[in-house]
């Protein structure tokens, strides 16, 4: 299993290397899931 990052929605994509929030207070980020690894190469 590989661990996409986070989002900052419920079931968003997963932010990308650099996050800049636009907005000014505490921003929640969520767990993005997991993947599984294609193991046969």
């Amino acid at each position: 299993m590989l661990f996409r990052g986070f989002s900052d929605t419920l079931d968003g994509e997963p932010l990308s290397n650099i996050f800049v929030c636009e907005k000014e207070g505490i921003t929640f980020l969520y767990p993005a899931g997991y993947v599984e690894l294609d193991t046969s190469k």
